[in-house]
C-alpha cells in the first residue's frame, strides 16, 4: 500500500522520520516528500504548510505524483466542544469548511461534509482504546483563520456542529474526495479556540505533536499486518 501522510507543521511530522526507514526525498515543485518504508507499505510524508491552499496542493502532489492509495492527516486543533481539553483527541468523522459560503453556482456549500474512511476510523478507534486515550468522534471545521475568539468559535459551531477547528483538513478531504481516495484524520486539541488560544497553542506544540506522531506510527503499523 502507498500511504500519504500530511501535516501542516514540521513539529507534527518530524518524529515519524525516526520511526520509519527513510529512503529518498522527492520534490514536486515546492513540495518536499520524504519516501520511507514500513513492512510492506510505502510511505510518503510531507509538510503542507499552514492553510487550505497549501494543504490542497500537497495532497494533490501525494495523489498525482506519488500515487498514494490513502491519505492520513494529523495535527493540532482548537477545541470547540465541552469536555475537550488540551491533549484530548478528535477522530474526524468528516470535515467541513467554516469560511466557505454557498450560492446557487457552487457545487458544494459550507454544510457539505467530506466523510472520512470508516475502516481507518475503526482501526483508529481500537488503537485509541488500547492506549487509554481520551477521544471523541465528530466533525472538524477548517478555514484560513486561526480561531482565537469565543464569539467566532460559537458561530462556527452553530453553523457546522464541529468538535474542533483547524486550517487544513477540509481542503485535504476535499482533494481526496475529488480523486476518490480515502482519507483519515486524528486531531489533538492544543487550545480552546478562545482568547488564550495563541499562548496555549505554542505551549502545547512540542508535547502534543509527539502524540500525533506516535498515533500515526501505530496506525501505519496496524495497516502493515
Amino acid at each position: 500500500m502507498r500511504i500519504g501522510i500530511i501535516c501542516a507543521l514540521e513539529k507534527e511530522i518530524s518524529l515519524l522520520r525516526d520511526y520509519f526507514v527513510v529512503e529518498v526525498e522527492h520534490r514536486c515543485g515546492s513540495i518536499v516528500i520524504t519516501e520511507a518504508s514500513m513492512f510492506s507499505n510505502r510511505l510518503f510524508l510531507t509538510i503542507s504548510g499552514i492553510g487550505k491552499t497549501c494543504a490542497a496542493i500537497a495532497t494533490q502532489a501525494l495523489i498525482s505524483e506519488m500515487h498514494c492509495d490513502i491519505i492520513l492527516n494529523t495535527g493540532l486543533a482548537g477545541g470547540c466542544a465541552l469536555g475537550l481539553h488540551p491533549g484530548s483527541a478528535v477522530l474526524a468523522s468528516g470535515a467541513v469548511y467554516h469560511d466557505y459560503h454557498a450560492n446557487e453556482f457552487n457545487a458544494i456549500d459550507e454544510r457539505h461534509v467530506f466523510i472520512s474512511n470508516s475502516r481507518l476510523n475503526n482501526l483508529a478507534t481500537d488503537i485509541l482504546k488500547s492506549q487509554g486515550f481520551d477521544y471523541s468522534i465528530g466533525i472538524v471545521a477548517s478555514g484560513d483563520t486561526f480561531v482565537m475568539d469565543n464569539n467566532l468559535k460559537e458561530d462556527i459551531v452553530r453553523r457546522t456542529g464541529c468538535l474542533c477547528v483547524d486550517m487544513e483538513l477540509a481542503a485535504i478531504a476535499h482533494v481526496a474526495f475529488l480523486n476518490s481516495i480515502p482519507y483519515f484524520s486524528l486531531k489533538i486539541i492544543s487550545d480552546s479556540a478562545d482568547e488564550e488560544a495563541v499562548t496555549d497553542f505554542f505551549f502545547s506544540l512540542d508535547t502534543y505533536s509527539t502524540y500525533c506522531s506516535n498515533f500515526i506510527y501505530l496506525l501505519v503499523r496496524e495497516l502493515s499486518y
